[in-house]
């Protein structure tokens, strides 16, 4: 997979079928740059752009959840990808990826819970307003010891949060 260096390829292209379509409009596709560089630099400030509106939207949650996956790409390499819903004062309700995670090693509750935890951070969630959470029924899941279940359970109880959001994980 080329993602950054097919730019110059495109616009050849577009070149292309702008002399025979609008030959006028030749000299304005000529200002465009489409070099690794710089769709690498767009692609980086969209990705940037698009967490930042993400981040301004978790301000405004009254409540949210997160489902999780444990995704393994072509390289076997584990993924973690998190999953927000939230809804709004207005009751509007949207889903979005939070975050998408390498895990390194084992898939383990431990690590699982970690990665939730440093992206619920950066995206200034806070457990008390956490409704549920979705994922699998995997032991690093559900053990109420060593899987992901034990560790939010003690989080929760080290913010004195009352509540049973843990019943059907």
């Amino acid at each position: 997979m080329k993602p950054f260096s097919e730019g110059d390829f495109i616009k050849e292209c577009i070149t292309s079928t702008i002399e025979i379509l609008c030959p006028e409009k030749e000299k304005a596709i000529e200002c465009v740059s489409l070099s690794r560089n710089t769709m690498t630099r767009t692609i980086e400030e969209l990705a940037e752009n698009t967490k930042m509106q993400l981040n301004e939207l978790c301000k405004n949650f009254e409540a949210y959840s997160i489902a999780i996956d444990e995704p393994t790409d072509i390289t076997d390499t584990p993924q973690l990808a998190i999953f927000v819903r939230r809804v709004d004062s207005s009751f509007n309700i949207t889903e979005e990826l939070l975050a998408l995670c390498l895990l390194k090693g084992n898939c383990t509750g431990a690590a699982v819970f970690k990665e939730i935890d440093t992206a619920l951070e950066k995206a200034g969630l806070t457990y008390n307003r956490q409704m549920g959470i979705a994922t699998d029924g995997t032991p690093a899941m559900i053990s109420k010891e060593q899987g992901l279940r034990g560790f939010i359970q003690r989080k929760l109880e080290s913010l004195n949060i009352d509540y049973n959001l843990l019943q059907n994980l």
